[in-house]
């Protein structure tokens, strides 16, 4: 096939659509992007973590080594490593530039900070929600194959208005990345004590 035809063309761009340098598997890689994101758009280090994820993400990725983290496995670890480490704006490469006092960090942060895991059904294979709250100030970033935020898990009104896709991970695929930051009434979210699993967070926080 001439690389100067048509075809060897229409190839070449689909390759591009679908095809994302990533480092280590897809699953705990996303994770980390979604932290890392979460963590830029609330601007600090949160006191507390909530994860949802699909039960197909957490097959995928709760015995998987996360690369650059010095061993640590699971999705807690690939959100730490986002959190603490990440580079948003290098997408599936967020983790590639972590350095040993990073590692260490990540270690410490997962020691102090609660993180919760909820396994959640949307109706989506691919479906991560990443909730930060740092004081009185939350964000959240959801990447799915579905459009904004599941049914019960919108944000609340007084968020920002970026709930529209900030950057997809493919386009034909439509997996998408949607964020938004508020601020949480009430007492700091980061002294409430996280709900059971499988209850959802107090009515305003997410």
């Amino acid at each position: 096939m001439e690389r100067n035809s048509k075809v060897y063309q229409a190839y070449v761009r689909i390759l591009h659509e679908e095809l994302i340098p990533a480092m280590g598997c897809t699953e705990p890689i996303a994770i980390a992007y979604a932290a890392a994101k979460a963590r830029e758009v609330l601007g600090r280090l949160p006191g507390q973590v909530w994860l949802g994820v699909s039960n197909n993400i957490i097959k995928n990725v709760k015995s998987v080594i996360v690369p650059n983290t010095g061993g640590m496995k699971g999705i807690e670890a690939a959100a730490a490593a986002g959190i603490v480490g990440g580079q948003a704006g290098r997408a599936l490469e967020v983790i590639s530039e972590v350095t040993e006092e990073q590692k260490a960090e990540m270690r410490r942060f997962l020691e102090s900070t609660p993180i919760q895991v909820e396994a959640v059904d949307y109706g989506q294979i691919f479906d991560i929600t990443v909730r930060l709250a740092a004081g009185e100030e939350t964000a959240a970033v959801r990447i799915a194959q579905s459009s904004g935020w599941p049914p019960g898990r919108r944000p609340p009104p007084s968020a920002s208005p970026s709930t529209t896709p900030t950057s997809s991970t493919s386009k034909r695929t439509a997996r998408s990345c949607w964020t938004c930051r508020w601020r949480n009434p009430g007492p700091p979210a980061a002294t409430r004590a996280a709900p059971p699993p499988g209850t959802a967070w107090p009515a305003g926080t997410f």
